[in-house]
């Protein structure tokens, strides 16, 4: 089930990605960012219970662990693409001051989701590279 998750998620985060290099203006971008901050949180909510991070108790063998470790950095991942966008859309400060409230509340909430999934992105490969004693690996790609 875990392997399905991956796949969906893995899925996500490209409509993430080709959603959100199709946007021109902010507006536009705060609209893609609402829906797909819907379909993160659906998404979430449809994990099944061994892929969730609290099942993961000290007997759980390392590959279990690392395969919902990374499944977690998939999906912190594609917040972490709308936390860049947000701030790549942000543009001169004129434009942000156009932003009605609602909107300026959506960006300020993707960009705090945007660095919290940063913390524990870097909480999760800490665990990992503590528990598998093994070499630093290059996280670019998550």
């Amino acid at each position: 089930m875990v392997h399905d998750a991956v796949a969906a998620i893995a899925n996500l985060k490209a409509e993430v990605m080709r959603t959100l290099c199709v946007c021109s203006d902010a507006a536009g971008l705060l609209i893609s960012i609402q829906g797909l901050q819907g379909q993160l949180q659906e998404w979430y909510g449809h994990l099944p219970q061994e892929a969730h991070l609290v099942q993961l108790g000290s007997d759980a063998h390392f590959p279990l662990k690392t395969s919902v470790y990374s499944l977690h950095l998939l999906h912190l991942g594609a917040v972490m693409l709308i936390f860049r966008h947000c701030l790549a859309g942000l543009g001169p400060r004129e434009d942000r001051e156009t932003l009605s409230p609602q909107q300026k509340n959506l960006m300020n909430g993707a960009l705090s989701d945007g660095l919290i999934a940063a913390q524990q992105s870097a909480r999760i490969v800490d665990i990992i590279g503590q528990a598998s004693k093994s070499p630093p690996h290059c996280w670019l790609t998550m």
